[in-house]
């Protein structure tokens, strides 16, 4: 199989070595996670398919907002694979301004780093 990416979204290519460490995430905990290219792959391919399974269409915008963190790069790689448009939202914003952009009718489609969360902690679990 030839390996064509179209976007960032598709740097994760899980037939380059599948099982190997393609990312390590330390927690705020200070808890370390490590992604093989394959779970991050299905990481970022499931999220994709949710994002359009919510109508969605390429070239949609979302709003993101979230710290640094594996979720995040999953999140952001998703929304590039899906074909949307991510439009960052600053952490540091105050929470007025935050909730304003969050009101903001579409085309900006909130996704907020918590609802990835659950995705990338099986992710992060499955077996390589």
């Amino acid at each position: 199989m030839s390996f064509d990416p179209v976007n960032l979204g598709d740097l994760f290519d899980p037939d380059r070595g599948p099982d190997r460490t393609a990312l390590i995430a330390v927690d705020l905990d200070g808890e370390a996670r490590s992604f093989s290219y394959r779970a991050l792959d299905r990481a970022i391919t499931a999220l994709a398919a949710e994002l359009a399974g919510r109508g969605l269409r390429r070239g949609a915008r979302v709003a993101l907002l979230g710290a640094n963190s594996a979720e995040y790069l999953v999140a952001y790689l998703a929304i590039m694979r899906a074909g949307l448009v991510r439009g960052a939202v600053n952490t540091q914003l105050a929470d007025a301004t935050i909730a304003f952009i969050w009101r903001m009718p579409p085309p900006n489609s909130p996704l907020p780093i918590a609802s990835v969360l659950p995705r990338c902690r099986r992710a992060s679990s499955a077996p390589h």
